[in-house]
């Protein structure tokens, strides 16, 4: 879990290629790619005080709708908890990731907050993900 500002102009950047390549995350997931289909995307909620942002997994379709599984435990009261089902809204993507041959497909964010790490906590990174990340 990262605390970000939300004025974060490098962060602010990352979600929007979220957002702007968001189909093609869909678009995997809707031709049953293997890889895909293990993703999770990032949904942004909103708090009193706050937006906070957390992953959802065990993606699936339902009556053309996409939901998941919320996968972290909210900071902040979201009126949500860890392993709630959620309806996936395009407009609170703030991320999506799926591993393809051991390597990270979309994670914006993620390749953010990687790229500010030092080489041990990289490395410790890549050994506790299991992907590479390019």
């Amino acid at each position: 879990m990262y605390l970000v500002e939300s004025d974060d102009d490098a962060m602010n950047q990352a979600i929007a290629k979220a957002k702007a390549t968001y189909p093609e995350f869909v678009k995997a997931l809707s031709v049953h790619d293997s890889a895909a289909m293990n993703g999770s995307v990032k949904l942004m909620f909103e708090a009193a005080r706050s937006v906070e942002h957390l992953w959802v997994n065990k993606l699936y379709f339902a009556d053309g709708k996409l939901f998941g599984v919320v996968n972290n435990t909210p900071l902040h009261e979201v009126n949500l908890k860890l392993g709630d089902t959620v309806e996936v809204d395009r407009n609170t993507v703030s991320d999506w990731m799926y591993v393809k041959n051991g390597k990270l497909q979309g994670g914006y964010t993620i390749r953010l907050l990687y790229n500010k790490m030092t080489a041990a906590d990289k490395a410790d990174f890549i050994r506790e993900a299991g992907f590479t990340i390019e």
